[in-house]
């Protein structure tokens, strides 16, 4: 395929890159670059298309790409690919762990006891600054569902319900939380570093 003018499918494509909501129902999103485009076939995601600049030959890389992936070639003009090319969003979609989103609290617990079912030893950990226990503390070297809260108002009742456990990020000074992203890498970092020394 050959795009020349900002037609409709271009236009949806727009549309998938500047509006998370739009992805989210869609179920797809645009991928850029050598380095997430080879993990997004590493981790096995589905691909539908490859996009390409059709005014420049392709590198080896990109030749194998539509064999390794299935996905349809797409030869863009150049001034078009600039426009897909703005990274305005800043924040990228997870490739290598799985996220769930979800609507409602109501949906976790049927997915959580579905898992546990299946065997799965999954354990809900929430955040809050009056959490019953520090961060380190856990046990979040095992499966791990993690649920942060709004920086404003935390997690709702329904949410805290739904977790095994809430958990507190110690912190010093005069500041009494961090916001969503920061809570998140906190706990992500000891998650990973509690599974490193495990496997030291």
């Amino acid at each position: 395929m050959r795009i020349t003018r900002a037609n409709a499918r271009f236009q949806q494509w727009q549309a998938l890159l500047g509006n998370r909501a739009k992805r989210q129902r869609a179920r797809e999103f645009l991928v850029q670059g050598v380095r997430p485009i080879s993990l997004l076939v590493e981790f096995g995601w589905p691909v539908h298309a490859l996009i390409y600049d059709a005014e420049r030959p392709l590198s080896n890389w990109a030749e194998q790409m539509p064999a390794a992936t299935g996905g349809e070639r797409v030869a863009m003009a150049p001034d078009l690919l600039r426009e897909l090319g703005g990274k305005d969003e800043e924040i990228p979609e997870l490739l290598a762990l799985p996220v769930v989103r979800s609507s409602s609290h109501r949906e976790v617990p049927a997915w959580v006891e579905r898992l546990h079912a299946q065997g799965l030893p999954l354990t809900v950990v929430g955040t809050d600054e009056n959490g019953t226990c520090d961060v380190a503390d856990l046990d979040l070297a095992g499966p791990t569902l993690l649920v942060i809260g709004n920086e404003t108002t935390g997690l709702s009742a329904g949410w805290r319900q739904a977790c095994d456990t809430m958990a507190r990020i110690p912190m010093a000074g005069s500041a009494s939380s961090l916001n969503a992203a920061s809570a998140a890498t906190v706990v992500l970092y000891e998650a990973a570093r509690q599974r490193r020394s495990r496997t030291a």
